[in-house]
């Protein structure tokens, strides 16, 4: 199978996060759009096509939640992912109910790749990984291309500074 760039939809107020999220998951093959808001993440999704969703939680105004219905509603298709800091078993059941995946904060970058090929797999996506996925590859493309530690230090940086303020 050909490679193709997998588009995903990365919501989070944290404009360094989701940055940060963003440049990694361009590293490892995929094309990433970001979105500071629920809002604007529904104004993505009606302009462009995307391959998931990947969405924090806890957001000023409305909640990743909040999106995940929205997005189920127009596109019951489309693979969502929660990020979340928070994850009560309640919310867990609730969003499991609806067919989505959660990946708590803090996570690996590794981890994020692996679950987000994790949710494309299945039905008629086929196999598809992004162009230059393979298991293990992220960490080494990013310290040829970014000569950095696979942006691991910095992303668990953003995500404790922000577990301190409380925001998750």
């Amino acid at each position: 199978m050909d490679a193709v760039m997998l588009r995903i939809l990365i919501v989070d107020d944290d404009k360094g996060l989701v940055r940060l999220i963003g440049e990694c998951l361009s590293v490892c093959g995929f094309e990433p759009e970001l979105a500071g808001s629920a809002a604007e993440a529904r104004n993505c999704l009606m302009r462009s096509k995307y391959d998931a969703v990947l969405s924090d939680f806890q957001m000023p105004g409305e909640s990743g939640f909040d999106l995940l219905g929205q997005v189920k509603s127009l596109y019951p298709e489309l693979p969502f992912i929660l990020m979340t800091g928070s994850g009560s078993s309640r919310l867990k059941h609730e969003a499991m109910k609806m067919g989505i995946r959660f990946i708590e904060k803090p996570f690996r970058l590794e981890d994020l790749v692996e679950t987000i090929t994790t949710v494309l797999a299945p039905a008629d996506r086929g196999t598809k990984k992004p162009a230059s996925w393979r298991p293990g590859s992220c960490e080494a493309d990013c310290k040829r291309r970014r000569g950095c530690s696979y942006r691991q230090e910095e992303l668990s940086s953003i995500m404790e500074a922000n577990r301190s303020k409380g925001i998750e």
